[in-house]
């Protein structure tokens, strides 16, 4: 397979792109550094998704005479191209996790108890003594777990 065929599979989907940078490495040698243009990391990204990106955006190095450089390609777009669906992949999943996060906080919080379950609240929780000693209200959950 040839170089633009190689980087024509790559980038296939439009509007993907790969920037290339090729480095006399001196001995007949070169060094070709391939980056997948992945975008800027949103404002609103977890660190886990930052991650992701940094994963994502890493380079493709290779070093070696023409003719290596060409036999290499072959297989590192390969991969190169299924790390970058992999990582769209993972991005999704935490997206729709964070979406789904969201969903539940803001369900849960417009949700008001039910008559029943005010009544055993006020219940359980004795009169406080003081201001002071006022217990935390019962609608705050004690993990993140319990939020969902």
């Amino acid at each position: 397979m040839s170089f633009f065929s190689a980087i024509a599979n790559a980038v296939a989907t439009e509007g993907k792109r790969i920037f290339v940078e090729a480095v006399g490495a001196g001995d007949g040698k070169i060094r070709l550094i391939l980056t997948a243009d992945v975008g800027q990391v949103p404002n609103d990204a977890t660190p886990e998704m930052a991650k992701v990106y940094a994963l994502m955006a890493r380079p493709l190095v290779v070093v070696g005479t023409p003719a290596e450089v060409e036999a290499a390609l072959a297989g590192k777009l390969g991969q190169m191209r299924e790390r970058l669906d992999e990582g769209n992949e993972v991005l999704d999943a935490l997206r729709q996790l964070k979406e789904q996060a969201k969903s539940s906080a803001a369900k849960a919080a417009s949700t008001p108890p039910k008559p029943a379950e005010a009544n055993e609240q006020t219940e359980a929780i004795p009169e406080p003594e003081s201001p002071a000693a006022e217990p935390e209200s019962a609608s705050q959950p004690a993990s993140i777990g319990d939020a969902f």
